[in-house]
């Protein structure tokens, strides 16, 4: 059964959109997206196109799960990098984290689409991100303002890293990551974990979900496009 494009309803997940050149539009089409015909001024998808502009449009599609995508198609991919900033809601984001994966289908990424999923995933044992509040006591791998960027900078430690095993559970997913230098390396997608540093309040961290499963959050898209929530 087909989504409809515009409310998806994919856990936070809205739609999942692109715009682009009108002669860019065959290319999407057989990606299976559909162009967006309301209005030529996209500021409900935190981009201007002009009305008077006829050149430009917008496409939407729909995402796959890992499962619905295959998560075989990761097993010996290569990671060309990591955000923590998927996802907009138009003034701002949502915080998803996702890598870049070079993968038998070709690019594509996957977001674990969860509000700051990156204070649900430990690298090694180490969470991606948390409150500054916790920098000293979690020692997180991505501390904007308090230490240089090791996931999402051009110089991250995931950079070139092939993706070796993905274990799939209904509260986890477990990624096992062979790094450029040989090294191997736990990657640990979490619904919950007392590993977890707490919220930004104080308060005790909480699920990320509390319907579906895990492999339902982590959504596979092309790496051109975004997520709206």
């Amino acid at each position: 059964m087909k989504r409809n494009l515009e409310e998806l309803n994919m856990g936070m997940v809205k739609a999942n959109f692109i715009d682009i050149s009108v002669f860019q539009k065959r290319k999407w089409i057989k990606r299976e997206f559909a162009e967006y015909k309301k209005c030529n001024y996209m500021a409900y998808w935190n981009r201007l196109i002009p009305i008077y502009n006829p050149f430009k449009t917008v496409m939407l599609g729909e995402p796959k799960t890992i499962t619905g995508f295959g998560a075989d198609n990761f097993i010996d991919s290569k990671i060309l990098g990591a955000s923590t900033f998927h996802g907009t809601y138009g003034m701002g984001g949502a915080g998803f984290f996702g890598l870049l994966c070079d993968t038998k289908k070709g690019q594509f990424n996957l977001i674990y689409t969860i509000w700051a999923s990156s204070e649900y995933v430990l690298l090694d044992g180490r969470v991606i991100e948390c409150h500054p509040n916790y920098i000293n006591q979690y020692n997180p791998w991505e501390a904007h303002g308090e230490i240089k960027y090791k996931i999402s900078g051009k110089n991250s430690v995931l950079k070139d890293a092939v993706i070796t095993g993905i274990e799939l559970s209904k509260q986890e997913c477990k990624m096992t990551l062979n790094f450029k230098d040989g090294s191997m390396h736990k990657m640990i997608f979490y619904n919950y974990s007392d590993k977890l540093p707490p919220h930004g309040s104080g308060e005790k961290r909480k699920k990320a979900f509390e319907t579906g499963n895990l492999p339902d959050y982590l959504l596979v898209t092309y790496k051109e496009t975004e997520l709206y929530v």
